[in-house]
């Protein structure tokens, strides 16, 4: 089961010609029948632990040596994985666009993935 929300700006609900000036956030939500366990993707390079993480028993799907968390935040940002629960949040548009003012590091989006990890296990 998936459950996805995007939210656009007011650029992108208009059909703006100006495609610099669209921003979009999308969080997608899936819960599969089978765990994913780190093991299994590990020695693959497809996933990796950091601290938000491993104080939640969880753990990213991305590659390490490609997404720096302190780096820009982009299209293909981190997937927080715990057990048979995977949670991304992603940006595109004008809120990753470093001419635009942006400041959103792929922590950003990681640190909106523990929050709502956080908020599905307190239900």
């Amino acid at each position: 089961m998936t459950s996805n929300c995007l939210w656009s700006n007011e650029a992108v609900a208009e059909g703006s010609l100006n495609l610099e000036e669209y921003a979009n956030a999308d969080v997608t939500i899936t819960v599969e029948t089978q765990p994913k366990l780190l093991e299994d993707f590990e020695p693959l390079g497809l996933a990796f632990s950091v601290p938000q993480t491993e104080e939640h028993g969880a753990f990213m799907l991305n590659t390490e040596d490609k997404l720096k968390l302190s780096g820009p935040a982009g299209v293909l940002g981190p997937i927080l994985v715990k057990g048979n629960l995977s949670v991304s949040v992603s940006t595109t548009g004008s809120m990753v666009n470093p001419a635009n003012g942006s400041e959103l590091t792929n922590e950003d989006p990681l640190d909106a993935e523990v929050k709502i990890l956080e908020y599905i296990e307190a239900r």
